[in-house]
């Protein structure tokens, strides 16, 4: 491997965190380490006998609903016409800082592996594209239990791009691509958008939808692993977590996070 193919492998990988950071932080707000602020006003008169306004602010940390306060009590606050500025978020600080090492080991190496494997360059950024997306909406599945859309149609489009340039770049496999990426995508999204109408609810549209992206960017036979995969993990999960008690068999487990694992697993295993 090159340095140049490093640099690019590097450079993918970073691209892909700050996108992930980004959307994580400022579009869906599931990671932060911000703190609750509340500016409390008090009226005391002044030597001219006018009322002087004193502002004084207390921050107040908050992690999944806890609260700790410094300086004041919440309550003696909001009685006193405290303003509040609340940053609430889903992950605790800890769980934040896990899942963004994650994120940025699990970019790295695929871009890297992606860089030894792979020739052309725009299946290297078709798939690197497919890598934050699938990461990005397990993270936000696992806390919010939904796939956004965003993602979705970011995906779509990328891919959109991409069969132009295969077609001006691969004209003569482009036939071949297609076909592989309909399988694909028939067997990822056709396949859960049965499942999803059969089970009332038990599969989520947003996870029909990620596998249409899957099976588009991916072809047939990493889309079949990673559902695969997917299944797997989300079972094993299920029966830990009910083995537990935090879950019952009526409970919805995300299947976001199974997909990631799965597609990495799939990723790496895959022959290109």
């Amino acid at each position: 491997m090159t340095g140049f193919e490093i640099g690019v492998s590097i450079f993918t990988a970073f691209l892909q965190s700050v996108l992930c950071f980004l959307f994580c932080f400022k579009k869906e707000k599931i990671f932060c380490f911000g703190k609750t602020v509340y500016t409390l006003s008090v009226c005391e008169p002044s030597d001219e006998g006018e009322a002087e306004t004193l502002n004084e602010s207390y921050e107040i940390e908050k992690e999944n609903g806890e609260e700790q306060e410094k300086g004041a009590e919440k309550e003696v606050l909001k009685k006193a016409g405290a303003k509040a500025r609340e940053t609430v978020c889903p992950y605790k600080r800890y769980q934040s800082i896990l899942l963004m090492i994650f994120a940025v080991a699990a970019f790295v190496s695929s871009s890297i592996f992606l860089k030894l494997n792979i020739d052309i360059w725009f299946n290297y950024v078709k798939l690197s594209v497919l890598t934050f997306i699938v990461v990005t909406a397990a993270f936000v599945d696992l806390k919010l239990k939904k796939i956004p859309n965003l993602l979705v149609v970011f995906g779509l489009s990328a891919r959109v791009v991409i069969y132009v340039l295969e077609l001006i770049f691969s004209t003569e496999e482009v036939l071949a691509i297609f076909k592989n990426d309909l399988i694909g995508f028939a067997a990822g999204f056709g396949v859960l958008l049965v499942a999803a109408l059969v089970s009332r609810g038990a599969v989520g549209f947003g996870d029909v939808k990620l596998f249409a992206v899957i099976g588009l960017c991916s072809g047939a036979i990493c889309t079949y692993t990673t559902l695969l995969f997917g299944l797997i993990i989300n079972t094993i999960a299920s029966l830990i977590l009910m083995a537990a008690k935090k879950k019952n068999r009526k409970s919805a487990i995300p299947f976001g996070p199974s997909v990631c694992v799965g597609y990495l697993a799939a990723l790496f295993i895959s022959s290109f």
